[in-house]
């Protein structure tokens, strides 16, 4: 063997890493590898995660690679991580990385909770361009984007829009999600105009907003629809998703196409788990 990089030579000698890498939670312990998605995830995060969170977050993959959603996210990101860099890291694409636009000062991560103190001028742009992207999953009618709001906050602020960078601040008409507006009306559109349903007690949860045809959108709170509309679809426009309008804490997020029935359960039961291992509880 040649060995003719100094961080190739690091990474061998390296004990703890020649240890863990690719052998799966609890490293030398002799348990199974870590699945092939898992394992790209935690090659992309820095620091490498320790064993107890391998299980942690190769548990959370798993469970989507089984359900099928590694096939169809354009971008995930999980916020509720150690630091900000694995914040924005996607969880399926190395060239999904998010970044933070921040205009003005405010927007605030907490490891292990997510982002927050959010408003207009700062929240994080995630790269994915729905308008512009090679084969998206995102269309125009099959189309989803999901948050997971950590707090109980009802602020009458966008949690999902899409923007140009020619505007970055203002958000363009085809996808917004405001959990909680006013007296409890969540107001949400998915590649079509605005429509409106009775929102939860609080704006906390995980909520899946998504366009399963051309006159048919559904948004999802917690695994429990909360509305649906038969409005016509509108073309996807072109600008990237973005994420945090609101002063809510926000521990995950993505956008891909829709989700089926189990889908949603799925999904629901991996993010709830994965949140409460992280956080300690919910939301």
């Amino acid at each position: 063997m040649i060995l003719n990089s100094p961080s190739r030579i690091h990474s061998l000698l390296d004990p703890v890493r020649f240890m863990r890498y690719g052998t799966g939670p609890g490293g030398a312990s002799g348990a199974a590898p870590n699945s092939a998605e898992a394992q790209a995830y935690f090659d992309r995060l820095v620091p490498y995660p320790t064993s107890a969170r391998e299980a942690i977050f190769g548990a959370f993959v798993d469970a989507l690679v089984t359900a099928g959603l590694d096939e169809v996210f354009d971008c995930l990101y999980v916020s509720c991580i150690d630091n900000q860099s694995n914040a924005l890291t996607d969880v399926w694409r190395a060239d999904r990385q998010a970044i933070i636009f921040q205009a003005t000062a405010g927007l605030v991560f907490t490891a292990d909770s997510g982002w927050s103190g959010s408003n207009n001028g700062h929240y994080i742009r995630s790269p994915f361009n729905p308008g512009t992207a090679t084969s998206p999953r995102f269309t125009r009618n099959d189309a989803m984007v999901t948050i997971y709001v950590g707090s109980t906050a009802t602020v009458n602020q966008i949690l999902l829009f899409q923007a140009t960078d020619a505007a970055p601040q203002t958000p363009l008409t085809n996808i917004e999600l405001y959990p909680r507006y006013g007296a409890g009306t969540t107001y949400v559109c998915v590649n079509g105009a605005e429509w409106s349903c009775s929102s939860g007690a609080d704006s906390s949860g995980l909520y899946v907003a998504q366009r399963t045809g051309a006159n048919a959108s559904e948004l999802f709170r917690n695994g429990v629809s909360l509305g649906t509309s038969a409005t016509a679809s509108a073309a996807v426009q072109t600008g990237e998703i973005r994420f945090g309008f609101g002063a809510q804490t926000f521990r995950i997020m993505g956008a891909g196409k829709s989700m089926t029935a189990p889908q949603i359960a799925a999904y629901q039961t991996a993010v709830e788990t994965l949140v409460t291992a992280i956080t300690g509880g919910l939301p």
